[in-house]
């Protein structure tokens, strides 16, 4: 489609005079055109973190992934999820729930807690989500919570 010609076009900096210049469009362009195109996510997002890498932006690939998560958008990479956080220096109370939730039901957390169980607590207030998530991450993922 015409979109994916678009964007191979800012890739390959047709028209632009600046790689800083073609990603910001392609930032934008992403963000206009995800709305009418939920799945231009599985490819942008990656494709624009390449941006990022080739053209050696002063921006970071995983700077680019926080970024993305602070809209609450899930990547399909749940360490690289969690990578781009930490190198952000972002706090897990910064999580959205929905991503939270996704993360703790991809990895290990289900051996603790049933995913049934945590999706009725979302579902129904019986978790106090805000005050329980650096516990739920410290539990899953370790000793790096902040």
């Amino acid at each position: 489609s015409y979109l994916f010609v678009y964007t191979y076009e800012c890739i390959n900096l047709v028209g632009f005079d600046s790689p800083q210049a073609a990603f910001e469009r392609l930032v934008s362009f992403w963000q206009h055109y995800r709305v009418l195109q939920p799945k231009l996510d599985q490819y942008l997002i990656d494709w624009i973190a390449d941006v990022v890498v080739i053209h050696q932006l002063p921006t970071t690939a995983l700077g680019w992934y926080a970024q993305v998560a602070n809209l609450g958008i899930s990547l399909h990479d749940p360490e690289l999820y969690i990578e781009s956080w930490l190198q952000a220096g972002d706090k897990w109370e910064n999580f959205s729930s929905e991503v939270l939730f996704q993360l703790l039901e991809l990895n290990k957390f289900d051996q603790f807690v049933p995913t049934p169980l945590l999706q009725q607590a979302f579902v129904t207030d019986y978790l106090d989500l805000n005050g329980a998530k650096e516990s739920l991450c410290h539990m899953n993922y370790g000793s790096f919570v902040q």
